[in-house]
């Protein structure tokens, strides 16, 4: 993404923050994306190049789990956690939920989701 393209998505997100304050007692407004598609075939890249964040995308390392990025205008950093499915064994769920990275630099996730 370059310069004129972020810029671009900056307008369009401190759009959606103006009307989310505008509208206190109405719903928020958000702007949900489902990205799907044959293994391989670019999900991670794609998600990576509109957020500006490099998701895994090796082989041994990928994405086989929603991801959830919400993003603001700031420093390239992040928040990583877990949110296991209640159907995970319990002792599972617990290992899972504990897992936090606090204050990452956007460009290290892939070591992150690999220490995961």
């Amino acid at each position: 993404m370059d310069v004129r393209e972020r810029e671009e998505l900056a307008t369009i997100l401190d759009s959606v923050d103006t009307l989310n304050a505008a509208q206190v007692d109405a719903p928020k407004v958000y702007m949900p994306m489902v990205v799907c598609g044959e293994q391989s075939y670019g999900k991670s890249s794609t998600l990576g190049r509109i957020a500006g964040v490099a998701y895994p995308t090796s082989q041994k390392l990928c994405t086989r789990f929603p991801v959830k990025t919400i993003l603001r205008r700031g420093a390239q950093r992040a928040e990583v956690l877990i949110r296991p499915d209640p159907r995970r064994p319990k002792d599972e769920r617990e290992r899972l939920e504990k897992f936090f990275v606090l204050d990452v630099n956007t460009h290290d996730l892939d070591t992150v989701y690999a220490s995961a």
